[in-house]
Parts: structure tokens; C-alpha cells; sequence
């Protein structure tokens, strides 16, 4: 998106907000997550954007600090927001910069990649080897150690060191034997953490393929029907809380929520999750399943902004402790463009 301004990191805005939006002059619209950053830098690699990919990391390179590690997110003209670290997005940002060296050739980030694995282990937790969400907590989450497996898996790949293939499957034991229920057959949010949440059974459901374990897959797969929403809509609206005055389509869709409203996330919206139903999609796909009429579906929603982004969610639900929001996202974006490329283009 253009602007008068000049950046000082060249980092991409996480969502562009309307300006008639009730939370557009918040600060959100400068905002940069590294989640999705490390998405764009996948994106942009794959494409064969080599000048917008490398610009990211070399922005994030600047920031990282001398433990490895990056903040959450930052302002693109004034620096970081708050020092909140996150596991999960620190080794996305790893494996983006390894999935840049892969496909130019260029090594350039691999010692920053290194870094930040490095950073990575020491919220590892020596009895279980789940790695910790950030210093400043004490769970352990599903999703994390799903991501920070296929990065130490990459990272392994790429530079032979063993310390990274013991820590790939530290955290693959991990995850099997203290993130998955067996009495339910499916991953739970966490340790010790029964709450449902969508992506740790699709990027789970990607991860027990990955490992071989499809014995347990069939067990992630019907626990995410409960997640599937048909027959949505998606209309204007001037509520504060589910404000969407821009995007619409008449036509009647489906997808997956991210949450199951019970005792864990009462009140958990019926909305759909375009960057959750694109991780099913990816999911399915790798199963030759049919995929069509969820990826229509996302079309149909995509075909809402002219500019050709795909919001975050058809209908928004900003309510605590839920923040989705009706604005085109890279990270749905990014996880449509990956999809469709090919379900293995990542992971």
C-alpha cells in the first residue's frame, strides 16, 4: 500500500483497515506482526519476489535482538510496541528465512536463522521438551511446538547439525506424548490444556502426516468437523463489534471457526476463519480430499475486495477476548496463495 510516509522498517502491514472503521485509528493499520511477516517472506520467495523478501528480513534482522529473539510485532514508522516474545512466531520468521535460502540459493540469513533456534531453546522445557510460549509465561501451546518442529526439522535439513535434528524430535515426542490426548484422539491447546482451538488439529492433522503417524490422523480430522460452519453470510454491519461497512457477497458460505463455544471459549463466534479454513484446505488437500466447495467458498469471500486481499473472517467478533475483524489480512492471504500453489509449497 502506498504512503506519504517513509517507513523506518520495511516490514509489511499486517491488515488493511477502512477508514471508516471504528478501530482504524488505533495504530493497527502501521502495525507489523512477525507471523506475518515471516508469511510475506514465504510468499514473496515462492513468487520469485526476491527484492520485497529479502527487504523483510533484512528489516527483521535489524530488530532481532543479541539473545535471537523479535519482538511480537512493531510499528513500521516507530519501532516496536511492547517486548512480548512469542515462540510460535519466532520460528516461523526461522523457517521463512530458511524457505528463502531454499529457493534462491542465497545464505545470507541462515546465522539469523540460527539465532533465533538458538533463543528457541532455551524456553525448552529439559523433562518434556514442549517449548515454551515466551519468557514471560508458563504454558506450553499445541500450535507453537507444531510450528518450532517443522523449523528445527528445516534447519536440521540445511545445515547437518545433530543439536537441530534432536531438537526437531525432542519437540516431535513432545507433542505426541503431552499435546495429544489419547482419550480423545485429538491435540489439545496445550499442556495441561484442554480448550479446542482449530489450528492445533489442522496444522496438527499437517504435522502427524509429516511424521508418518496417519494412524492418528483419522482422530484430528473428526474433531475438526465439529469446527465447520455452512450457510453463512456475509453482510454490512455498523456494529461496533462486528463493524463491516466495505466487503459483501451474496453468496452463501462455508468454512471453519476457530473456536467451539462450551465451557473453554463460551460465547465463541459461528463466524468463518478464512486463514483457519485455508489450513483445512491445505490439510485436505494433502489427502487428495474435495476441496472445491470450501475453496469456492473463499473465492466468493475473496471476490469482496477489488484489491484481491481476503479478509479475516466474514463477519466480524471483536468482543473479548476475540479479535476478528472484517479487514483483507495478510495472513489469510498469504495461507490462500500458499494452498493454491500446493499443499506442500510449505511444511
Amino acid at each position: 500500500m502506498g504512503s506519504t510516509e517513509r517507513p523506518a522498517y520495511r516490514l509489511i502491514r499486517s491488515y488493511r483497515i477502512p477508514e471508516d472503521d471504528p478501530f482504524s485509528q488505533q495504530g493497527l493499520e502501521t502495525r507489523s506482526w512477525i507471523y506475518d511477516d515471516a508469511l510475506a517472506v514465504i510468499a514473496f520467495s515462492l513468487s520469485g519476489d526476491r527484492k520485497r523478501a529479502s527487504s523483510i528480513l533484512d528489516s527483521l534482522s535489524q530488530l532481532q535482538r543479541s539473545d535471537g529473539s523479535l519482538d511480537m510485532s512493531y510499528d513500521i514508522y516507530k519501532g516496536e510496541i511492547s517486548p512480548l516474545i512469542r515462540s510460535g512466531s519466532l520460528a516461523w520468521v526461522g523457517y521463512s528465512a530458511l524457505k528463502y535460502e531454499l529457493v534462491t540459493k542465497d545464505k545470507k540469513y541462515r546465522k539469523f536463522a540460527i539465532r533465533i533456534a538458538d533463543y528457541l531453546l532455551t524456553q525448552q522445557n529439559k523433562k518434556t521438551g514442549s517449548i515454551r510460549g515466551g519468557p514471560d509465561v508458563k504454558w506450553y501451546s499445541t500450535e507453537h511446538n507444531i510450528d518450532c518442529f517443522f523449523f528445527f526439522r528445516e534447519l536440521s535439513l540445511l545445515t547437518r547439525e545433530t543439536r537441530f535434528e534432536r531438537a526437531a524430535e525432542s519437540v516431535k515426542e513432545a507433542l505426541l506424548n503431552f499435546h495429544w490426548s489419547a482419550k480423545e484422539n485429538r491435540f489439545f491447546q496445550g499442556v495441561d490444556d484442554p480448550a479446542g482451538a482449530l489450528d492445533t488439529n489442522s496444522w496438527g492433522g499437517i504435522f502427524l502426516l509429516a511424521i508418518g503417524r496417519t494412524d492418528l490422523l483419522q482422530g484430528a480430522m473428526n474433531y475438526l468437523s465439529k469446527f465447520k460452519v455452512d450457510s453463512s453470510a456475509m453482510t454490512h454491519s455498523n456494529s461496533r463489534n462486528s463493524y463491516n461497512m466495505t466487503f459483501m457477497t451474496n453468496l452463501p458460505l462455508s468454512g471453519y471457526k476457530p473456536y467451539l463455544d462450551n465451557e473453554h471459549y463460551p460465547g465463541a463466534p459461528d463466524i468463518i476463519w478464512t486463514e483457519g479454513t485455508w489450513g483445512v484446505i491445505n490439510l485436505m488437500q494433502r489427502q487428495q480430499l474435495d476441496t472445491w466447495p470450501l475453496i469456492r467458498s473463499m473465492f466468493a469471500i475473496q471476490s469482496s475486495d477489488p484489491e484481491g486481499g481476503l479478509v479475516y473472517a466474514n463477519r466480524g467478533a471483536a468482543q473479548e477476548p476475540f479479535e476478528f475483524h472484517v479487514w483483507p489480512a495478510v495472513a489469510a492471504t498469504a495461507w490462500q496463495y500458499f494452498t493454491l500453489r500446493g499443499a506442500g509449497s510449505i511444511w
